[in-house]
């Protein structure tokens, strides 16, 4: 008899939310509730706040220590994601795996890296898992033992002596490594999904376009 499984659907809300992310989290719990044996249950953590390690921490710790959650499902408010993310990274039984997401504004690259100084690209070549240094938490799913392993703050925005800054995803990604976790890129997930960003136009925009017709 396998063991039961609890899912949290964590979902840091720090802007208005896009109709892409509210359809494509419509359509994961149609997915769900057509597939019941994938999970024993499903809660919904979402949360607001202007900083956002604190954020994450607050609904990391409600998923695990109030709703005892075993997979913690992350996706950020200006994400989309097919309805069957979840039971796609679930299949690859592994503590920390998610997608490569790119950044929302110009120059767009993308948030996983190979290194501390390197980014792993996704293009039309790339398939299947990849083993990275660290990965954005735009869709990420890590089983609660992962966090039960590491000290709180799980996540916490720091500076290092050479200057360079780490976000929160990037810490708790370097505290999982060195508490012996892997860190996995699924790169097909990845081509499913689009991260959303804000462009702002102004009237030279129309001018320009103008000189173009």
């Amino acid at each position: 008899m396998t063991e039961p499984r609890h899912l949290a659907i964590c979902l840091p809300q720090r802007s208005h939310v896009t109709c892409h992310h509210a359809a494509s989290l419509l359509g994961m719990g149609v997915h769900l509730g057509s597939n019941p044996g994938v999970f024993n249950q499903v809660s919904i953590i979402a949360k607001g706040s202007s900083l956002l390690p604190h954020l994450r921490c607050l609904i990391a710790e409600e998923a695990i220590e109030k709703h005892q959650a075993t997979d913690l499902l992350w996706v950020d408010d200006d994400h989309s994601l097919p309805e069957d993310a979840v039971t796609r990274l679930l299949a690859h039984d592994l503590p920390i795996v998610g997608i490569n997401a790119s950044t929302r504004s110009a120059p767009v690259k993308p948030t996983a890296r190979i290194s501390l100084d390197e980014n792993l690209y996704t293009d039309e070549h790339s398939h299947g898992l990849q083993r990275v240094y660290s990965l954005g938490f735009g869709v990420l799913l890590v089983r609660a033992s992962v966090f039960l392993a590491m000290p709180k703050p799980w996540f916490r925005i720091q500076c290092d002596a050479m200057g360079r800054w780490m976000g929160e995803d990037a810490w708790f990604c370097s505290q999982a490594r060195a508490h012996g976790f892997e860190l996995y890129v699924d790169h097909d997930l990845t081509k499913d999904t689009a991260h959303y960003g804000l462009v702002g136009f102004h009237s030279h925009h129309a001018a320009d376009a103008r000189e173009e017709t």
